[in-house]
Formats: C-alpha cells, sequence, structure tokens
C-alpha cells in the first residue's frame, strides 16, 4: 500500500471504539468535515481502510455523512479480513450447500443464538470476547473445529490451529478472526 501513498498529503482520521456513542459520532463527523474541506478545495481524496470497505468498516459512516453532503463517492472493494484469513490457513469457507455466518462477537447479547445457527461461521470484532465465545464453543465440543488468525497479513500475524493452541499463546486482540468448520 505504501507505493501508492508516498509522497502524497495525508490526513489522520481519529476514531474511537468506545462504547460512548456520541463521542464515536462526534469524531466521525469531524472526520467527513475535513474530507469535505479537502474536497471543496478541488482535491480528490482517498480512504484506506483495512480489509474490505462494505464490511464492519468505519469507513462507511464516513461515506454516508460525505454522500449526505452533496458530494461524489465511490467504493472500491478490499479483501475481507476473513475472505483473507480463509486463505492464510488454505481453507475453504464454504463448499456445496454449506451456509457462512458472519458473527460480530463484540457485546453481542445473542451469541449463544448465533452461534447454534447450522453452517460455518466466522467470529469478529471479537478483541476482549473472543476468549468468553470460545469457552462455550469447547463446552459444545467444536474446539478441534476451531482455526483463529490473529493480525492476518499485518506484521505479527499468528495462526492457531485450535482452541488450546489459542489460549496458550496470547489474549485476543481486535484484529483476532476465528474460522468454525462445521
Amino acid at each position: 500500500m505504501e507505493q501508492y501513498i508516498t509522497g502524497k498529503p495525508l490526513l489522520e482520521c481519529q476514531f474511537s471504539m468506545e462504547k460512548n456513542v456520541e463521542k464515536r459520532k462526534a469524531l466521525r463527523k469531524k472526520s467527513a468535515d475535513d474530507i469535505c474541506e479537502l474536497l471543496d478545495q478541488g482535491k480528490d481524496v482517498g480512504f484506506i481502510t483495512l480489509g474490505d470497505p462494505t464490511i464492519y468498516s468505519t469507513y462507511m459512516y464516513i461515506h454516508k455523512i460525505v454522500e449526505e453532503k452533496g458530494y461524489s463517492t465511490q467504493i472500491i472493494p478490499g479483501v475481507p479480513s476473513f475472505i483473507a484469513v480463509a486463505a492464510a490457513l488454505s481453507i475453504s469457507l464454504c463448499e456445496g450447500n454449506e451456509s457462512l455466518h458472519i458473527i460480530p462477537a463484540s457485546g453481542n447479547e445473542n451469541i449463544d443464538e448465533l452461534l447454534a445457527l447450522p453452517g460455518n461461521k466466522i467470529i469478529m470484532k471479537s478483541g476482549r470476547s473472543l476468549n468468553n465465545i470460545l469457552d462455550i464453543l469447547s463446552e459444545k465440543g467444536l474446539s478441534q473445529k476451531i482455526k483463529i488468525v490473529e493480525r492476518c497479513t499485518m506484521d505479527g500475524e499468528r495462526i492457531f490451529n485450535n482452541i488450546d493452541e489459542f489460549k496458550n499463546a496470547a489474549d485476543a486482540g481486535y484484529f483476532t478472526v476465528a474460522v468454525i468448520k462445521e
């Protein structure tokens, strides 16, 4: 990615992952306003994000604000983190008639219901919630059907082939994705 941005002016956008929704909204609005200011100057602006901008990405909040202000926007698809994880694991996510469920773990009150759905599952946005979810999955006898990748495609990428391997290694970070193949 660096070859595309080297020598270009950068606008750093500050975002919060706090539970305080108003703070998150204020920071998004500030970033969108800063982008609109550059657009008003006749500049083109690109917003680089990890993964795909349409899947759990802060970018979409900015996109909507900028678009609502009347600016022309375009979304360029990226590689979703769970697709990169499947490639790193050398596995398919769906074959034949298998279904795939993408489950945001953080703050999800319906986690038991979602984990009970038939088919393969991706656990994303896990952070501190992942160990809880892994305990639930272990109780269901699925510990050997889970693979976990931390920081996929980034420095420090680590692959874990089951729950025990992961739990013996480290705490889960925000960029940790678990794949459950049933």
